[in-house]
């Protein structure tokens, strides 16, 4: 396990210090297993991942941490007082000339009021909150994507997880 981690963490620093922010989708699931790897270490049997992506996505390109922060987010809030298995999903598909990207958690989940509260200043883009530990990888994975021309959405319901679903153009 030490070994695991930290050669894990090793490759996250490699890929932290490269300047690419454009890379292929192959190289951002890439890093994102070395976390997940860190994580199922942390969690022992409780954690668990399915990486979904077709091939034909892994030379599309995309912009340099769109997913770690989201499955970092799961983790610190989703799992944080989660009793029971902790899974992620992450899928990718094309559909109408788009990249698609979701990642799907069964956390504790968010009631539609704690979503408006904490994703009210995500959306107007103010990020004077994230100094308060809410929402900064949200809002450094809004700014990317938004960046790359796209969007994403945040679908949650209490105790039965969240779903982020990235939307980026071919």
């Amino acid at each position: 396990d030490v070994s695991t981690a930290i050669s894990s963490l090793a490759q996250l620093l490699r890929f932290n210090l490269d300047n690419n922010q454009e890379i292929r989708i192959s190289e951002e699931i890439k890093n994102v297993i070395y976390y997940l790897k860190i994580l199922k270490i942390r969690f022992k049997d409780r954690f668990s991942y399915n990486i979904m992506i077709p091939d034909e996505l892994m030379d599309c390109y995309t912009v340099k941490f769109m997913l770690q922060p989201l499955i970092e987010n799961a983790v610190k809030h989703g799992f944080g007082r989660k009793k029971g298995d902790c899974e992620i999903a992450i899928m990718g598909q094309v559909i109408h000339d788009e990249i698609v990207i979701v990642v799907k958690d069964n956390g504790i989940g968010m009631s539609a009021e704690v979503m408006d509260r904490i994703f009210e200043k995500f959306y107007q883009g103010d990020s004077s909150h994230a100094s308060h530990g809410n929402g900064i990888g949200l809002n450094i994975v809004q700014r990317t994507v938004s960046l790359a021309r796209g969007a994403i959405a945040v679908e949650s319901n209490v105790g039965k997880g969240s779903t982020f679903t990235v939307t980026l153009p071919l």
